[in-house]
């Protein structure tokens, strides 16, 4: 199998808020993970959307990663799939680009409900499964077995960034290699 073209990726990174720190299942280490898909995709000039879940009950998106991102412009939400939210399905459009990666939070509510609508829109849809949690890691288990039934591809972060950058020896690795060591 050929290697997808990095100029056809996505990165959309779902509802990482500060309300949800508490009861989400390893928070710390799936956010963690998104700082280093974030950083990587950056270094390979990955557009990167950002949503937020009802930001006035939920909070916006914890410090770590506004930090790594700098400044952005989150995508507001209500519904559970990012697609039926008009901005960030606009901002998808503009892109035109057929590689979507998925990371945050809850896998089995709006990770889930994001994939099965791509899916549905034809997209190619990459769960980064160290990068998506959920309250109870039994619904993240179940999500990622149902997400990969309905089509999505599972990768983890150091995965995807490895099959993204293709070879070692360039100046882009030696910032891989910072990123995932």
């Amino acid at each position: 199998m050929k290697h997808e073209k990095r100029d056809d990726f996505v990165l959309a990174v779902v509802d990482v808020q500060e309300k949800f720190a508490p009861a989400i299942d390893d928070f710390g280490g799936t956010v963690s993970s998104i700082v280093k898909l974030i950083t990587g995709m950056q270094t390979l000039s990955v557009p990167i959307l950002i949503t937020e879940q009802y930001p006035a009950g939920l909070g916006p998106t914890v410090p770590e990663i506004s930090e790594a991102l700098g400044g952005f412009n989150p995508l507001k939400k209500t519904s559970f799939s990012c697609c039926e939210a008009v901005s960030f399905s606009r901002s998808l459009q503009k892109l035109d680009r057929k590689n979507i990666v998925l990371c945050g939070i809850e896998a089995h509510i709006c990770i889930y409900n994001t994939c099965r609508d791509l899916i549905a829109d034809d997209y190619t849809v990459h769960i980064v499964a160290d990068a998506i949690s959920s309250r109870r890691p039994y619904d993240k288990k179940i999500a990622l077995r149902r997400m990969e039934s309905d089509g999505a591809k599972l990768c983890t972060v150091e995965m995807l960034l490895y099959e993204l950058f293709h070879k070692a020896g360039t100046e882009e690795f030696k910032k891989l290699l910072k990123i995932v060591k």
